[in-house]
C-alpha cells in the first residue's frame, strides 16, 4: 500500500521538481553573470579613471623645470602605475572577460608605458623638454591608444554579458509565466490519477468487503466469497480480504456441522416419540388451535377405524368427530361436547369410550387420548362404589 501511494506521489513530485530546478537555473546563471558584468563594469570605470589620472601627470612632466615637482610627480606616477596593474591583474584573471592574447596583449602595453615614462621623467630631469615631448606625443600617446582601445573592447564584453544575463531574466520570466500553468495542469493531472488510483487500489477493495460483510450478516448465506482481484492481493487488503473468506469458510463449516449434529439429533428424538407413539396401547391424538389434527397414533386411527386420508396432518378434528359419529361409535352430541371443552383438562365419558382432553395455554392446542378399557373400569369403580352405599 506503502509502494503503491509513492508510486502515485512519485510523477507530481518529478514534475515539480524538474520546473523548479530549471527555473531556478535559468534565474541562479543570470544572476551570476548580471553580477559578475557588473563587477567587471565598475573595475573598467575606476581603471580608466587611474589611467586618465596617470596620462595627467605625465602630460605634465614635459614643462616642469623644477626638479624637485618632477621627483614628486615620478613618485606619484609609480605609485598610480601600481594600482592600475593590480586593476588590470584582476580583470585580465577573469578568462570568460578577458581571452589569453588580450591579456598578453595589455601586459606587454603596460610594460612599454611603464619604459616611456621612465624616459619622459629622465628626459625632463635632464631639462630635455624637447626629447621628453617626443616621447610625450609619440610612443605614449601610440601605447595609450591602443590600451584604451583594448579596454573598450573589454567594455563591450561586459556590455554584451550584461545583456545575456537580462536576456537570461526575460527568459526566466517568460519560461515561469509559460510553465506555471503547464506545472498546475500537470499537478491537477497528477492529482486526478492519485485519486483514480487511489479509489481503484484502496477505496474500492474496501468497500467491496464491506458490501461483503453486509451481504453475510443479512443473507445468512455464508457461500459468498469476496472479489477474486481482492483475494489476490499481496498488500494489507488481499491479507484482509483473506482473513474474512477464511473466517467466514469456519463459521459456514461450524453451521454445517451444527445444523447435522442438530438434525441427527432431532431424527433421534423422533424416532423415539414415533417409537412411544406406536407402543402405546392408548389412542393419542394432538390439535392445535385451530382445533386441526397435528399427529395421531396408529391405535387411535384403529379405535376409530380412520382412513389414511383423516389420519393427515392438518385435518379438521371436526371431520374426524363426524367420521366417528357416523361409524355409530358415539352420539353426536357427545361430540358436540367434546369439542365444545374450553381450556385446562377434562374428562368425557361416552356410552362407549372415555376421552381425554388438554389444552394449555388457550393458545397451544391440545391432546385426546382415548382408551377402550377405561370405560370398564369406570363401571366397575360405580359398582363398587353403590356396594358399599347398600352396606
Amino acid at each position: 500500500m506503502v509502494l503503491a501511494i509513492g508510486a502515485a506521489a512519485l510523477p507530481p513530485l518529478i514534475v515539480a521538481s524538474t520546473l523548479g530546478l530549471m527555473l531556478t537555473t535559468l534565474v541562479s546563471g543570470a544572476e551570476t553573470d548580471f553580477d559578475e558584468a557588473s563587477t567587471i563594469g565598475r573595475r573598467l570605470s575606476n581603471l580608466r579613471l587611474e589611467i586618465e589620472h596617470e596620462n595627467s601627470l605625465i602630460g605634465r612632466i614635459p614643462a616642469e623645470l623644477d626638479l624637485a615637482v618632477v621627483k614628486r610627480q615620478a613618485v606619484e606616477l609609480a605609485a598610480t602605475a601600481r594600482r592600475i596593474d593590480d586593476a588590470m591583474g584582476l580583470l585580465t584573471s577573469n578568462a570568460r572577460i578577458v581571452t589569453r592574447d588580450v591579456a598578453m596583449e595589455i601586459g606587454v602595453l603596460r610594460q612599454q608605458r611603464s619604459r616611456i615614462v621612465d624616459g619622459i621623467v629622465a628626459a625632463a630631469s635632464s631639462f630635455s623638454q624637447t626629447a621628453a615631448l617626443e616621447l610625450l606625443n609619440g610612443p605614449f600617446e601610440e601605447t595609450s591608444a591602443t590600451l584604451l582601445l583594448l579596454l573598450d573592447a573589454i567594455g563591450s564584453r561586459v556590455d554584451s554579458i550584461a545583456q545575456i544575463a537580462r536576456t537570461n531574466l526575460q527568459t526566466s520570466t517568460q519560461a515561469a509565466w509559460q510553465l506555471t500553468p503547464a506545472a498546475l495542469l500537470a499537478v491537477f493531472c497528477m492529482i486526478a490519477l492519485t485519486g483514480w488510483m487511489s479509489r481503484r487500489e484502496f477505496v474500492q477493495p474496501l468497500l467491496q468487503l464491506k458490501e461483503y460483510a453486509q451481504k453475510i450478516g443479512a443473507s445468512d448465506v455464508l457461500e459468498l466469497r469476496p472479489d477474486r482481484a481482492s483475494l489476490e492481493r499481496r498488500d494489507e487488503i488481499g491479507a484482509l480480504a483473506r482473513a474474512f473468506d477464511a473466517m467466514v469458510r469456519e463459521l459456514a463449516e461450524a453451521r454445517s456441522n451444527l445444523i447435522a449434529r442438530s438434525d441427527a439429533e432431532i431424527a433421534r428424538q423422533a424416532e423415539r416419540l414415533q417409537a412411544a407413539l406406536t407402543n402405546m396401547v392408548q389412542g393419542l391424538c394432538m390439535t392445535d388451535n385451530d382445533q386441526r389434527l397435528v399427529i395421531c397414533n396408529k391405535r387411535y386411527a384403529e379405535i376409530y377405524a380412520l382412513p389414511d386420508e383423516l389420519t393427515k396432518p392438518g385435518t379438521d378434528m371436526t371431520t374426524i368427530l363426524m367420521h366417528q359419529v357416523a361409524q355409530g361409535l358415539f352420539p353426536a352430541e357427545e361430540a358436540a361436547l367434546i369439542m365444545g371443552r374450553g381450556t385446562g383438562s377434562a374428562v368425557v365419558e361416552t356410552h362407549r369410550w372415555t376421552h381425554y382432553r388438554y389444552s394449555a395455554p388457550a393458545d397451544a392446542g391440545g391432546w385426546r387420548g382415548h382408551d377402550p378399557r377405561r370405560h370398564y373400569r369406570t363401571a366397575q369403580e360405580r359398582g363398587t362404589r353403590c356396594a358399599h352405599g347398600l352396606s
